[in-house]
């Protein structure tokens, strides 16, 4: 049964309509996100028609279930698009660009799917597709790394004087910090551009690249270095924030991981007190955004780092927590 499914994706994903439909049997029902079951394969195709002239879509990162013994079959996935032109009753379509994860669900018979449902998350979709200023997302390597690396160090610096790090930020201190992404294989930079300005980034690289740092944290887990990925920082000027740029940067960070065979994805946030005197009554911390992800705290795995508060006169250690999950 999971042949048939991935026969039907791999049509989807080389914009073949009658492959698609070769899969189905006649009389299959197409459940949709938003909309009413379509029945058949004629409305199947011309739901396939009206999505071709609004969406241009590319289906990653696929994981196909099947339980064979039920007749029934699942996909997970993300939807990597663009909205190309404008659907009805949605926001005008100007090319923007998409990520969006999703799933479908299977009925099949006879080797042919008789019910497709998909689901996603529309409010995610259409946050991403209504933002007033577009970014781009862009992996940086090579020179390209380099020219940013002033420029990611100015980004740290200005997002990390806030609330929860309050970091005093120094320029020297963030170029040496930053020179090792640029000789390193397994690391990975994104860079999140309005036009030609940077104005958010996101690092990672491989736990054992930071061993030196994290080794007495991890020293009484049965945790092995060697196999976890780590997501250093994301930063983010105010203006584009609430655009979905936080889930691109964890999306990209974790499909580089899975591409070096990493089995574990990690990174730590640091902890401050509740009662702390300069904590923002409007603060909302980011837990539930990296529990939507499938991160978890790790029992009694911490971290401890130096820096300078702002508006202190020197240094002083804080803890970090470690959160984790498998990829």
């Amino acid at each position: 049964m999971a042949e048939i499914v991935r026969h039907y994706f791999e049509a989807f994903n080389a914009k073949d309509i009658p492959a698609m439909l070769a899969c189905l049997s006649p009389d299959v029902a197409h459940h949709v996100n938003e909309g009413d079951v379509r029945i058949g394969k004629d409305a199947f195709a011309a739901f396939c028609d009206h999505m071709s002239a609004c969406y241009d879509e590319t289906l990653e990162d696929m994981v196909i279930f099947d339980a064979p013994e039920r007749g029934r079959a699942a996909a997970e996935y993300m939807v990597r698009g663009r909205y190309i032109g404008t659907d009805a009753g949605l926001p005008e379509a100007r090319g923007q660009r998409y990520l969006l994860p999703a799933g479908s669900f299977f009925d099949l018979a006879k080797g042919r799917i008789t019910r497709a449902t998909t689901r996603y998350n529309l409010s995610d979709w259409l946050r991403q597709v209504s933002c007033s200023v577009a970014l781009e997302f862009r992996r940086l390597t090579g020179s390209a790394l380099e020219a940013a690396i002033e420029d990611i160090a100015c980004l740290r610096i200005a997002v990390f004087r806030d609330w929860p790090y309050l970091y005093d930020g120094d320029l020297a201190y963030e170029r040496r910090y930053l020179a090792p992404y640029v000789s390193s294989d397994g690391a990975v930079v994104v860079g999140a551009y309005n036009g030609h300005r940077l104005v958010g980034a996101a690092t990672g690289a491989p736990l054992s690249d930071h061993a030196e740092d994290f080794a007495a944290a991890f020293a009484q887990s049965a945790i092995d270095l060697d196999t976890v990925f780590y997501c250093a920082e994301s930063v983010l000027l105010h203006p584009w924030r609430g655009q979905g740029a936080g889930h691109r940067f964890f999306d990209l960070r974790e499909a580089h991981a899975r591409r070096m065979g990493f089995h574990r994805i990690c990174f730590c946030s640091v902890i401050r007190p509740e009662d702390h005197p300069l904590k923002p009554d409007t603060y909302q911390p980011l837990d539930r955004f990296w529990q939507g992800r499938g991160y978890r705290p790790l029992p009694g795995v911490t971290a401890s780092f130096s820096w300078k508060d702002v508006g202190d006169a020197e240094e002083t250690k804080k803890p970090l927590q470690f959160w984790m999950r498998d990829l």
